[in-house]
């Protein structure tokens, strides 16, 4: 087991006898997250001192830490085939890692909430983000390109928004969606575009993927 903590370090666990195997030290503030690599002979940790460091389990050693976040990391994922690690951090992106050069290959961007957790799709191809105040982003993780969002306002109340503006959602929620005109900036609540927007069918090909 592998645990991160608010006083700058990971300690792993051996679990048939609950002793204390290593300490891993290097961060400069609070690690938030840790997260294994599928062969599990690396331990990716997350921290607000806005890196993300790599280390060899065998060994303990640091094997390399990642910059480019402008903001506490709060939340590391490996893709399933160990090759890519994404970040999320309080920047409002989250970050797709090169760990075969370390190199940042994609910079997605959270539209207005910092990011606290983040996974891949089972098959590594797609990334789903959750922000603050009941917000998830989804991606595609070879494109960056964004795919759906989904809204969560309270219990049972759920809307999904595709990038052109189709939609679903739970009928309490609704009342949270409207369009604006860009030439006129007249709203139109979503009631009134039900017939030319709403598609539950193009939604769940979306979610599909993830699954």
């Amino acid at each position: 087991l592998a645990s991160a903590s608010s006083d700058n370090t990971v300690r792993l666990w051996n679990l048939k006898n609950g002793a204390e195997i290593q300490t891993l030290q290097g961060h400069q503030d609070w690690v938030w997250s840790v997260s294994f690599a599928p062969d599990g002979n690396t331990l990716a940790s997350a921290s607000y001192d806005n890196t993300v460091r790599l280390w060899n389990l065998k060994n303990g050693a640091e094997i390399q830490t990642l910059q480019g976040h402008q903001s506490g990391v709060r939340s590391v994922s490996f893709a399933p085939d160990g090759n890519t690690l994404a970040s999320a951090s309080d920047d409002k992106t989250v970050r797709l890692w090169n760990l075969k050069n370390g190199t940042c290959e994609t910079v997605l961007f959270m539209d207005f909430s910092r990011v606290t957790t983040v996974a891949f799709a089972p098959n590594g191809q797609y990334v789903v983000a959750a922000g603050s105040r009941g917000y998830l982003q989804f991606w595609d993780a070879v494109t960056g390109q964004p795919l759906l969002s989904r809204y969560v306002f309270g219990p049972g109340m759920w809307l999904d928004v595709l990038p052109d503006g189709r939609f679903d959602g739970a009928t309490d929620a609704l009342r949270y969606l409207a369009y604006i005109d860009e030439e006129t900036l007249d709203p139109f609540p979503a009631e009134s575009l039900i017939s030319e927007f709403h598609d539950p069918d193009a939604i769940q090909e979306v979610l599909n993927r993830y699954t």
